[in-house]
């Protein structure tokens, strides 16, 4: 049985409806610019070891400086793979979820604890917007090809449609 969508995520859906909507990260039809949330967050992006297995690391610089904080990212991985992983690593600093001095890796065969489940959801949410997801069921994309379309892996695709379900569910019962 998969996971439910982590406590609070319709909260801090409003949240990233912000970002996205301060950083104009959903316009046009093409792959979003994931890049824009990190100029605006004046966050640094940056290639890290490539390393078969290493995806990325989130780190927090040690006197909490938000300009401090930096985002690595295997650049031998695809371009979809290095997207997630942007994605992924951005939630874990806009949640706080590392801690001063500390860094968070991602990388092939770890624990998947509900931090990582939460980071994996905020990144198919920046990374795979809700109007591409209807214009491919309007269109009878498959996952696939959405997935191509936007250069994302399917299993972000997948997990978007499971959280427009569960957050439209979530609203009706209000």
């Amino acid at each position: 049985m998969p996971q439910s969508l982590p406590l609070n995520f319709s909260q801090k859906a409003k949240t990233l409806d912000a970002l996205i909507h301060m950083c104009w990260l959903h316009i046009g039809d093409g792959p979003v610019n994931l890049e824009k949330a990190f100029e605006f967050l004046n966050i640094g992006l940056d290639g890290g070891p490539q390393v078969s297995g290493f995806h990325g690391a989130a780190l927090i610089s040690r006197d909490e400086d938000i300009s401090n904080y930096k985002v690595l990212i295997n650049k031998a991985e695809s371009t979809a793979m290095q997207r997630k992983t942007q994605g992924h690593e951005l939630a874990h600093l806009i949640n706080h979820v590392t801690t001063k001095n500390r860094a968070c890796f991602s990388y092939e065969g770890q624990c998947y604890s509900s931090e990582e489940f939460e980071a994996d959801c905020i990144s198919a949410y920046l990374l795979v917007p809700i109007g591409n997801l209807l214009y491919a069921a309007r269109e009878s994309w498959t996952g696939v090809q959405l997935a191509a379309a936007l250069d994302v892996p399917l299993e972000l695709v997948n997990l978007r449609f499971r959280i427009a379900l569960e957050l439209d569910e979530l609203n009706s019962q209000r």
